[in-house]
């Protein structure tokens, strides 16, 4: 597993690099506390060819400010991408993670795990949730 300023370099090149189609979760005063990179492509690994011709989203390395956690930026984040792919005529919107307390976490933000399946040496957890209108998520954001 990277360390954490591996991470950091390789966050910093996705966010530089415009095939990753990266969004921030902005506070009021302009910093950053956010991110999530939201693919509408799917990676071939783990997913039928049938699951990809669904239409869907698939998000990637979100990451959010640790001082904010009690304000649940990654749930508001994912339920973001759950109403934008519903907005935008999407089914799904699915996710991979190594980490089993991920899977957790995903779970209370109401994934699914569709299939484990092994890279190298780790095992993905292929999640998904149905896309779907979520008019709450306005007023969790503080009006869009």
């Amino acid at each position: 597993m990277p360390g954490r300023s591996d991470s950091a370099d390789l966050i910093a090149a996705q966010v530089a690099d415009p095939v990753f189609p990266v969004w921030v979760l902005v506070e009021n005063e302009g910093r950053v506390v956010g991110f999530t990179t939201l693919f509408e492509e799917a990676p071939t690994l783990g997913w039928s060819a049938a699951e990809r011709r669904e239409p869907a989203f698939y998000l990637s390395s979100s990451f959010t400010d640790p001082s904010y956690h009690l304000y649940r930026l990654g749930r508001m984040m994912a339920w973001w991408a759950v109403d934008r792919a519903a907005q935008q005529g999407r089914d799904w919107v699915r996710r991979v993670c190594t980490d089993a307390g991920l899977v957790r976490r995903y779970t209370l933000q109401g994934f699914h795990l569709v299939r484990e399946v092994g890279r190298g040496g780790d095992r993905l957890r292929l999640m998904a949730r149905s896309a779907e209108l979520l008019p709450e998520l306005e007023e969790m954001m503080g009006g869009r």
